[in-house]
């Protein structure tokens, strides 16, 4: 049971889906009203119509609605070409106001030619067309696909800075304005210059406490 609930949910979500992924669009043009007699099994150009440029590429079908009152003439057939392939709506006087799918799907070109092919009016050999009717266009397209975003540059690497005094090899300027030798290191200390005295007055006071204690030991 749990199993069914859990393909009944999948089946439910991804119905939106399929019918997001294709969409039917058409259009409808009409051949009007002409006789033509002629031997069976001749053919004859009724028309060519220019396709939607949406619709160019498209896979479609076709229905022809007869306009031929109450004139029958059985095995008269419609060819519709484009794109350099074509379908045949079969016997479409058979009788008045027939509606005649088409036997498959086409992809559609720029144009639809539409092409009669006599069939036998009374079995005398000759074929008789006196009619009129619409077409019907329906096709199934897809939908574009949304645009790829493109990918963000990534961030160069920067070379983090350096503490004052440290210098790079290469004899590049450090920090501090001065220029190195060549080699990574410290700068040479740049104390104040008090420190040279303070450092011989101990010397001398230490001396002095030598001789002192030297002296009480006498």
């Amino acid at each position: 049971m749990r199993r069914f609930i859990c393909l009944a949910v999948f089946v439910v979500l991804l119905l939106p889906a399929a019918a997001l992924a294709q969409t039917t669009e058409g259009f409808s043009f009409d051949l009007p009203h002409q006789v033509i007699r002629d031997d069976t099994g001749t053919t004859h150009a009724l028309g060519a119509f220019d396709v939607p440029s949406n619709l160019v590429g498209a896979s479609c079908t076709f229905e022809a609605v007869a306009d031929n009152n109450i004139s029958v003439h059985p095995g008269n057939d419609v060819i519709m070409s484009s794109g350099g392939d074509s379908v045949t709506l079969p016997n479409i006087e058979r009788a008045p106001g027939a509606v005649t799918p088409s036997n498959g799907s086409i992809t559609l070109g720029d144009t639809i030619n539409v092409t009669l092919f006599l069939g036998t009016d009374n079995g005398n050999g000759r074929g008789v067309y006196s009619g009129g009717f619409t077409v019907n266009v329906s096709c199934t397209t897809q939908p574009n696909p949304s645009p790829t975003p493109s990918p963000s540059p990534e961030p160069s690497e920067t070379e983090s800075p350096r503490p004052p005094g440290e210098v790079k090899s290469g004899g590049e300027v450090s920090s501090d304005g001065e220029a190195d030798s060549g080699e990574t290191g410290s700068l040479p200390f740049t104390g104040p210059a008090i420190v040279g005295p303070l450092l011989w007055a101990a010397g001398l006071l230490g001396a002095g406490f030598s001789a002192l204690w030297a002296s009480r030991r006498k």
